[in-house]
Formats: C-alpha cells, sequence, structure tokens
C-alpha cells in the first residue's frame, strides 16, 4: 500500500489518545489544527480529538505531507489569528521544524526535543508576535512531552 494510505497500528491509536490527554490535561485545546491528509496523521488526529473536543478550525493540508521546513513554517504563518495551532504532521520534517522553531527554552527539554522526536510527542512552542510573522529561533519551548 501507498505509504500516503498506511493507517496507524493500534499503539499509535493510543498514543494520538494520550497526547490528546494532555493537551487537555493542559489546557492548550488548538483553535486551528493543520493536519497532513494523509491516513495516519487524519487517524492521529481522531485521537487527539477524541479528548480535546471539537475545533471548529481544522484543516487538511497537502503540504504538509512532502514538504520540507519551509512549508511548515509557511502552513503555520497562515494559520490565521489562532492563539493556538496544533500541526499534525511527518517527521523528519516536525522535529526540524520545532527545532528550528524553538530558539529558547529550557536547555534539557530542548537537548531532549532535538536528540529524540519520537511519532505523538508534543513540542508547546510560543511566540510574543502573530504567527503571521513566525520565523525560526523566535519560539520558546514551554513544554516538552515525550512519548516513551
Amino acid at each position: 500500500m501507498r505509504d500516503f494510505d498506511r493507517p496507524l497500528e493500534e499503539s499509535g491509536r493510543a498514543h494520538a489518545r494520550a497526547v490528546g490527554k494532555a493537551i487537555a490535561d493542559a489546557k492548550l485545546k488548538p483553535d486551528v489544527v493543520l493536519c497532513s491528509p494523509a491516513k495516519r496523521t487524519r487517524e492521529t488526529w481522531d485521537g487527539v480529538s477524541e479528548a480535546v473536543g471539537e475545533v471548529a478550525n481544522v484543516r487538511f493540508l497537502e503540504a504538509l505531507y512532502g514538504s520540507d521546513v519551509g512549508g511548515y513554517l509557511a502552513a503555520i504563518r497562515g494559520a490565521g489569528s489562532g492563539h493556538t495551532v496544533l500541526v499534525v504532521g511527518h517527521n523528519p520534517m516536525i522535529a526540524e521544524t520545532a527545532d528550528a522553531l524553538a530558539g529558547d527554552g529550557d536547555a534539557r527539554a530542548l537537548d531532549s526535543m532535538r536528540s529524540r522526536y519520537p511519532t505523538s510527542s508534543l513540542a508547546v512552542i510560543g511566540f510574543e508576535g502573530p504567527l503571521a510573522e513566525v520565523e525560526p529561533g523566535a519560539g520558546t519551548l514551554e513544554s516538552w512531552l515525550l512519548r516513551e
């Protein structure tokens, strides 16, 4: 089967639900969800949304399937006026994007994020200005949830 059509395994579904619970527990419900249209990322969002609840603005973006860091940054910049944006994408691009954006934060959390970014991990990166102006290195890693 094509990679695009590959579904999550049951462990992946469980990880998605766990990340959703962590997002809900931290009260980080997204205003906007940017999700790759691949089957496994859609299934990941389904699992996350079980705990997070319905989000009115969910966008399935082809650019998140086969893009580079520049494509991910463009998607984030185009997210609109939402304060909290959740990106459900693919490695290695999601890890490289988080690395590019997080210029500051707890040194141990940054080192952990940069050394290992397994599926269903979550980097919460805060910015001073609007997302439309996000630049590499401008964010602060506020939280790092490493899925073990």
